[in-house]
């Protein structure tokens, strides 16, 4: 019997654990869920009355949501100005969410707390994270604030000061990610420099001037440099003699180092060269980066350039470290090359190419020594390229004066030196620049208008080899790999597979804080702040990221389509990336159809193609209905005030705002339309007449001497109207593509008909 009762107890407490259990799990997940999505979506919709009555307890919803609500939770509280429910939020995400929106909860609270509760919260998020840099800087900076110099020292530490004149530096061996830490890193030493400096001269401590001078000489100029000579300024006359009270010698010319290297940091030349000319020469070659702002306030300050070379001919023939050697040498080529001394320049030049200590200085001077042979003629560009081509360092960096060139040799007509070109380059240079010149020798093989330069094959054979070129090879040039396919008579069929091709990237490193950080700005009411965080952070985020970003932050563009604007941004930054394959849902995002019933109703109206009133607007606007260019257009498809107006009174409308999708949109349609009309059908020369004006486009066609279309695109004059058509074109094949069952040869055909 006592068996029997005792197991009936077992039973009824197991049977009471088990249900209590389920209740437990029930309560503690489902309502957690559901009050989940409900925040979210008040966040998203920033629904300030919702959240009023959803968190009466701060604290008991902060610890029913993930942490990391917290912070934006907070954000939103702000907005509502209600700063003390603002803080608990922030207190709760400072202890409990990750380290990066930690950091950024402690930041907020320091801008809402006394001073006494700045110093504890600092405390004791440094006592917890004393190995992060940041953890350092964020208490140095309180302790500053509150007049605790010795406490800054202690705390920001003082580094050896030979260690201290040899500041980290970004190399081109660094992977993205490693150069964006190290930017950080440089940025915070930079910020803790400052308030060490600053903390010593209040202590009047000896070594001051010794880190003053090694960070001014030695250091890249930041903003930091620049909040200092404002500190610097702010100094009693006492203070500033106490500074260099053991180096009298230094007192005069070093105020005068200072604002030369703030100056010439901040652009201002002008103002940079009187405290230049102040400076004694020996002063001036101490430190290479003190020597480069020297040449730069000199160059751009408007020095005399007479006197400029006689003082770089005497600091050339100094005995000078390699780096103020090239320097010397650099500086002396481009006052000489001002002055139309041309040989001098260019055996300058080669002075400072011979004396480059790092890859980049080489080029560097390596492109100024081009850029001075083509001003000596086209055979001196055409000999510096061929003896110094193989050894440049980074083809990309020469891709705009090869592109540059191009276009003079174009617009001018001289295809036989564009073809010369091409095949002296062919080996060397950027493959998007190979992809242009070898579809444009293709087609001057093509139409005879210049000698094939490869001996070995026939005038149809070369440009083939050319047009494979510029179809095959991986490139970013969508324009000329769409032509190139044209005339390869390729019908391509995927875009993704055929048209785009890259190579990724296996360094890759993924920031999942970064990307939380991302999704919570795009999911929890400030879309707003995504562009600006991705663009610095976009190497070190995944494409299911990116595509999760750009579908939050244009579902946000259905309440501000500015937004869609930003979404588009995303995703054009984003492509960047070698990681981010070129997948049909990636240009979906690339190629959006934002204000489709706008541009379908237009479309009907005016019986223009959808795709080539899609490809326009993306084209001009970003998708962006407000905006407002500097030359005064406005709107999806930018149009200026005189050009509406008369618009307006063609298709009888007295009132508009071309800021509403719809009109913009139905003006910018009917003037496509009238354009093509009036220029013999063609859609390409109506789109260039869109944004260079029928006038001009008419006059360039009867100048042209009937050139295929393609090569007349090239030969247009002005640069922004010659790329706005090869963008249409591009843009109108990829949405034909994408969204109307579009071959590109169709697209194509249509577009550059003449």
């Amino acid at each position: 019997m006592y068996y029997l009762r005792n197991n009936f107890f077992h039973c009824i407490l197991y049977l009471f654990l088990i249900v209590s259990l389920c209740l437990l799990i029930s309560c503690d997940n489902s309502p957690k869920i559901d009050l989940q999505a409900q925040i979210t979506n008040i966040l998203f919709e920033k629904d300030f009355d919702a959240l009023k009555n959803f968190s009466p307890n701060g604290l008991e919803l902060a610890k029913k949501v993930q942490p990391e609500l917290s912070y934006y939770i907070a954000l939103q509280f702000l907005e509502m100005g209600e700063p003390d429910k603002a803080k608990i939020f922030f207190e709760y995400g400072k202890d409990k969410a990750s380290t990066l929106v930690s950091q950024l909860c402690i930041e907020q609270l320091l801008l809402l707390q006394t001073s006494g509760e700045r110093l504890s919260t600092v405390r004791q998020y440094y006592k917890a994270n004393q190995t992060q840099i940041k953890a350092k800087l964020l208490l140095a900076q309180e302790l500053y604030n509150q007049g605790k110099y010795a406490e800054v020292l202690a705390a920001a530490g003082l580094p050896d000061l030979k260690e201290y004149a040899v500041p980290p530096k970004i190399t081109e061996k660094d992977s993205p990610r490693q150069k964006i830490q190290l930017k950080e890193q440089i940025e915070i030493e930079n910020s803790l420099s400052r308030l060490r400096i600053l903390a010593m001269i209040k202590l009047k401590k000896a070594p001051a001037f010794d880190y003053l001078k090694t960070w001014f000489l030695f250091w890249d100029t930041s903003t930091f440099h620049s909040e200092f000579l404002t500190d610097w300024l702010s100094f009693s006359e006492e203070e500033k003699k106490n500074v260099f009270r053991d180096h009298e010698a230094e007192k005069e010319i070093f105020p005068k180092i200072m604002n030369l290297r703030v100056s010439v940091f901040s652009a201002a030349y002008v103002q940079a060269l009187p405290f230049a000319k102040e400076i004694p020469l020996e002063n001036v070659t101490e430190s290479p980066l003190v020597f480069s702002d020297y040449g730069k306030a000199c160059l751009y300050g408007g020095l005399n350039t007479a006197e400029a070379v006689d003082i770089y001919k005497n600091l050339a023939e100094r005995d000078l470290n390699a780096k103020n050697i090239f320097l010397a040498s650099f500086y002396l080529a481009r006052f000489y090359e001002k002055q139309g001394n041309f040989q001098l320049a260019l055996a300058s030049y080669e002075e400072a190419m011979n004396h480059a200590p790092e890859k980049d200085n080489y080029d560097n001077a390596l492109w100024y020594y081009l850029k001075t042979a083509e001003k000596v003629s086209f055979s001196a560009l055409v000999n510096a390229l061929s003896h110094y081509m193989p050894a440049w360092n980074d083809a990309s960096y020469f891709s705009d004066l090869l592109f540059e060139v191009s276009e003079k040799l174009l617009t001018a007509r001289k295809w036989n030196d564009f073809v010369r070109l091409y095949v002296l380059i062919l080996p060397y240079a950027d493959s998007d620049v190979i992809a242009k010149y070898s579809y444009i020798t293709g087609r001057l093989l093509s139409e005879n208008k210049a000698v094939n330069p490869f001996p070995d094959y026939s005038k149809k054979e070369a440009a083939e080899i050319c047009f494979k070129h510029a179809y095959e090879d991986v490139h970013s040039e969508i324009y000329y790999r769409v032509l190139a396919a044209e005339e390869l008579d390729i019908k391509i069929e995927s875009v993704t597979d055929e048209v785009f091709k890259k190579t990724l990237n296996p360094s890759f490193v993924q920031n999942t804080e970064i990307e939380d950080l991302l999704l919570g700005y795009a999911k929890y009411g400030y879309p707003e702040k995504v562009f600006p965080l991705f663009k610095k952070e976009y190497r070190s985020v995944s494409l299911p990221i990116v595509i999760e970003l750009c579908k939050n932050v244009s579902r946000s563009g259905e309440k501000d389509s500015a937004l869609y604007s930003e979404s588009l941004k995303i995703i054009s930054w984003a492509v960047r990336n070698p990681e981010i394959p070129l997948t049909k849902e990636v240009l979906e995002l690339l190629y959006p159809v934002y204000f489709s019933e706008e541009v379908k109703k237009a479309s009907e109206r005016f019986n223009v193609n959808e795709y080539i009133l899609f490809a326009l607007v993306r084209t001009e606007s970003f998708f962006n209905s407000e905006i407002v260019s500097k030359a005064g257009a406005i709107g999806l498809a930018q149009l200026m005030k005189p050009t509406a107006e008369d618009i307006a009174s063609r298709l009888k409308v007295k009132e508009y705002d071309l800021c509403n999708p719809e009109t913009n949109v139905l003006f910018g349609a009917y003037y496509l339309e009238n354009l093509i009309s009036r220029l013999n059908n063609s859609t390409l020369l109506a789109l260039l007449a869109y944004n260079g004006g029928i006038g001009r486009v008419r006059s360039w066609v009867k100048s042209s001497g009937h050139l295929p279309i393609d090569l007349f695109l090239e030969t247009v004059p002005f640069s922004e109207t010659r790329n706005y058509g090869k963008s249409v074109l591009a843009a109108a094949s990829l949405y034909g593509y994408l969204y109307y069952d579009k071959n590109i040869h169709e697209i194509v055909s249509e577009v550059m008909s003449y």
